[in-house]
């Protein structure tokens, strides 16, 4: 009968022919182990009944796989330890650097019990692994791994214990434990089971002895939890360094904030349905006779590429290096040295890669033209569906290829504006400012890639005029006007007297010569280092004060704080060829309008301090806010431009025409949209909606914004206001 048997068989009935069969088979053992210990007779009888009673009371509790001849040895050596400390006595042979048995006995019970059941188990089967691999009731292989580790930790604790040097292999070592090799007297079994069962109170030597395997059961778990704690620590340490090392690459944002808009659908998965086919055929090219023809605030293309399945697969984007989106001062700078554009996309290591694709638009076809995502935040913001924003090059490949002189155009899948018309209002009012601005239109966009049956519907887009040489000879007479377009929260910051610190930063779009390049550095350098007094004297000679107070008046109004007044990108800066002065303008103003959350609360932007419209710092609007005549230009356009295109009578039924002709295609692109568009262009609203950390903030109705933003301007340049600073960039802030 087998350990686990004779275990089981106690467990369920603990009798006296059971544990007769365990001493009858161990007793030799036992006396063996506890002779190495004492050579008194007494002594040895007394500690192996002791030994056997401690069997019998911790037989029911043992685990099925309990090897009992090890748990005997180790019993025996407690037991033998217990009785030297109780009688006050010397222990015997084992103490003696001459008796190899005692060291050796020493050593095996320092071992773990797993290690010393196979060392055990292979001394008492004749060193035969087979026969003792299939007693333990594992493989042979098994057993041969843990009986080699087992014998290594052995030598090691013998020679700690001063095992002679000569006695090195472990047979030798444990050769005592066979108890066919020891002259076993006499016994009687009977009397031996009947005291080991009898519930009587017990000694002292057999509490210790049952207490050494509990003091054992604890400093194994208590290595456990050593090992555990330990292991514990050196994980969250790593974790703190990895999280610490991908807070500092850029890699703990690029994951984060794109994970965070693909959960977006989790939030509303309305927004997953995809766009319904559109039947309608736009506007139609043969149709227009101009350049200006392309654009209107109504005007609706359609756009339907064709790529083959290589060329699909080359839009992708590519992983790069990602950058640190935070400055150790906390505020953002959006310029990844590794990426081709500056930006969000770029921080978080995206970059965008041009395939080509042929394109029918307007009722005609162009072949072989470039293609590639755009955006930054808009690209991040729509990953969680394939509506993203696309940027066209008609000449790149196919030299020669324009409509109307344009060769590059921009359409952008508004999924951050529910009113699907912030940038075509805005840029709007820029223009009546009398301030270079695109002009927008709309397009139906959809895809058709090699093998599929028909075309996959995008949605509806806006489709923005593109800023370049072209667009700079148009405003301004002639392509070599510079055109930079600037990221940076410190713009004009003396960085020396060489362009090449500067070039990254202020990322020319056209041509400049060296002594235009001059002048952003000497207008840094006056900006940086110049007193107020000097600084207003100068000012002129850089800055077209007049157009930048048009600009700013212009900006101010729809509190677009996804750009200049905060972050410091998009918006584009040209040095005039004829004054030599710079000016600004506006780009991506689809969080303009009082909708970007991350820069105080929306009734905040409603009551944005107009003298001081900037969040957190911007020495270029400290300084120029000094001057007095700037000062005056900037009030004469705030109140002008309220007057006569900054107010509800004016805006309000431009709002109500677009929404009429823009409604069905918003309805056809997806009807979740279609109900916020509804609300955001309505006359049902109350007070400005709450700012919270989701991707599906309430609306903000642009009336209600228009009426709130002109009143507090008006009260504001009337004196009877101080209006609201606002704070630099944070998370979305409740209301």
């Amino acid at each position: 009968m087998t350990d686990r048997q004779l275990i089981a068989d106690f467990r369920k009935k603990p009798s006296f022919d059971t544990l007769k069969t365990v001493v009858r088979a161990y007793h030799p053992l036992v006396k063996t182990v506890v002779e190495v210990q004492t050579s008194d007779p007494a002594e040895v009888r007394d500690i192996v009944r002791i030994v056997f009673r401690c069997l019998a009371k911790r037989m029911r509790r043992l685990s099925k796989n309990t090897s009992l001849p090890a748990w005997l040895v180790r019993t025996a050596s407690f037991a033998g330890h217990r009785w030297s400390q109780d009688r006050q006595t010397e222990p015997g042979q084992a103490s003696s650097q001459a008796n190899p048995a005692g060291i050796c006995l020493q050593a095996l019970n320092r071992l773990p019990v797993r290690d010393a059941e196979v060392l055990v188990a292979n001394v008492l089967h004749g060193y035969q692994p087979s026969k003792a691999a299939a007693r333990l009731g594992t493989s042979i292989q098994r057993f041969e791994k843990r009986l080699k580790k087992g014998q290594r930790k052995l030598y090691k604790h013998t020679r700690k214990l001063g095992l002679p040097q000569g006695l090195q292999e472990e047979p030798l070592s444990l050769g005592f434990l066979d108890a066919t090799s020891s002259e076993v007297e006499a016994t009687d079994l009977d009397d031996l089971v009947t005291n080991s069962l009898q519930p009587s109170p017990p000694s002292r030597v057999e509490t210790l002895t049952l207490r050494s395997w509990t003091w054992l059961r604890w400093k194994r778990r208590f290595k456990f939890l050593g090992a555990a704690a330990g292991v514990s620590v050196m994980l969250l340490v790593s974790l703190g360094l990895f999280i610490a090392w991908a807070w500092q690459t850029g890699h703990l944002m690029s994951w984060l904030i794109p994970m965070g808009a693909k959960r977006t659908l989790a939030e509303a998965p309305e927004l997953g349905l995809p766009p319904r086919h559109w039947s309608e055929a736009g506007l139609q090219l043969a149709d227009m006779s101009e350049r200006a023809d392309l654009f209107g605030p109504t005007n609706i293309w359609r756009a339907d590429f064709n790529f083959t399945a290589k060329q699909w697969a080359g839009i992708t984007p590519s992983k790069i290096q990602p950058a640190n989106l935070f400055r150790q001062d906390g505020t953002i700078l959006l310029r990844n040295p590794n990426a081709k554009r500056s930006g969000l996309a770029g921080v978080l290591g995206i970059e965008f890669n041009w395939t080509q694709a042929n394109l029918q638009f307007g009722g005609q076809s162009f072949t072989n033209i470039a293609a590639r995502y755009r955006g930054n935040g808009t690209y991040v913001s729509s990953l969680y569906g394939k509506k993203q924003s696309i940027k066209i090059d008609l000449n790149k490949s196919h030299p020669g290829q324009k409509i109307f002189g344009i060769d590059k155009l921009n359409f952008n899948n508004l999924v951050e504006d529910a009113t699907f018309m912030h940038d075509a209002l805005g840029y709007a009012l820029f223009r009546a400012a009398g301030v270079a601005a695109p002009r927008t239109a709309y397009v139906w966009m959809t895809i058709q890639i090699e093998g599929q049956a028909k075309s996959d519907p995008r949605g509806f887009y806006l489709m923005l005029e593109n800023i370049d040489a072209r667009f700079a000879k148009d405003r301004f007479g002639t392509s070599k006007t510079p055109v930079f377009k600037p990221v940076t929260p410190d713009l004009f910051l003396y960085l020396g007297e060489d362009w090449a610190p500067y070039a990254p930063i202020y990322d020319l779009k056209t041509e400049a010569t060296e002594r235009q390049k001059q002048q952003v550095i000497q207008f840094a350098k006056c900006l940086t280092q110049d007193d107020d007094e000097t600084f207003a004297r100068r000012v002129e000679d850089f800055l077209d004060l007049d157009q930048f107070s048009r600009y700013l008046a212009s900006i101010v109004l729809i509190a677009s704080y996804d750009g200049f007044l905060s972050n410091g990108q998009n918006f584009y800066m040209y040095l005039d060829p004829q004054s030599n002065r710079f000016g600004f303008i506006p780009w991506d103003l689809d969080h303009g309008w009082g909708d970007f959350p991350f820069v105080g609360t929306a009734s905040d932007r409603d009551q944005a301090s107009i003298w001081r419209p900037w969040a957190g710092k911007h020495r270029l609007l400290e300084r120029v806010m000094k001057v007095e005549r700037f000062r005056e230009l900037y009030r004469q356009q705030l109140d002008e431009l309220l007057k006569r295109e900054f107010n509800p009578d004016r805006l309000e039924p431009i709002v109500n025409g677009i929404a009429a002709v823009i409604e069905q295609p918003i309805e056809y692109d997806n009807s979740f949209r279609h109900q916020r568009f509804k609300v955001a262009v309505g006359d049902d609203w109350g007070d400005p909606p709450p700012n919270v950390d989701a991707a599906l903030r309430p609306v903000n109705a642009i009336k209600r914004f228009i009426a709130a933003r002109s009143t507090s301007v008006r009260d504001q340049l009337n004196g009877t206001s101080e209006g609201v600073v606002l704070q630099p960039m944070t998370g979305p802030q409740e209301r």
